[in-house]
């Protein structure tokens, strides 16, 4: 094997990792640690100093973090946004944007701050084009 080969394999191996820890966050709580993956959370509120994670299967856990601090783990992957003070909210589980409020695929609904409509509901059709664009160049979706 040539050093050539083995610095482009090793490199391959750190971005798989670095993509891998990305992916996931640690959240801990009275019960441990756990590892969730990012695209499993459907939304974050923060209620009564503590930190609810709401799961696409609909299990939610409840973390004795700051909610600063899961909003900055959260916040460094582009599908997340801020609708309100309280909740942080993962993109790809928005069905519909009315008025103040957020409706999500579990059908919950999220307040949604007045002064954050606008750029809200742009950075959702981004996600929401980039995520269609995405499924079509994989082949997920047929073309017609």
């Amino acid at each position: 094997m040539n050093k050539e080969r083995l610095y482009t394999t090793l490199d391959d191996l750190i971005d798989f990792f670095n993509i891998e820890q990305t992916n996931n966050i640690i959240i801990k709580n009275n019960s441990g640690i756990h590892k969730i993956r990012t695209a499993d959370i459907v939304y974050a509120e923060a209620l009564n100093r503590k930190v609810t994670i709401h799961l696409k299967n609909g299990e939610h856990i409840t973390s004795t973090d700051v909610f600063s601090s899961i909003c900055d783990t959260l916040s460094i992957h582009k599908e997340f946004t801020l609708p309100h003070r309280s909740y942080i909210v993962n993109m790809n589980y928005i069905s519909t944007i009315i008025s103040n409020e957020i409706h999500l695929s579990n059908n919950k609904t999220v307040p949604l701050a007045q002064r954050r409509v606008v750029e809200i509901k742009k950075r959702w059709r981004r996600c929401s084009r980039g995520s269609w664009e995405r499924a079509l160049s994989s082949g997920q979706v047929p073309r017609a």
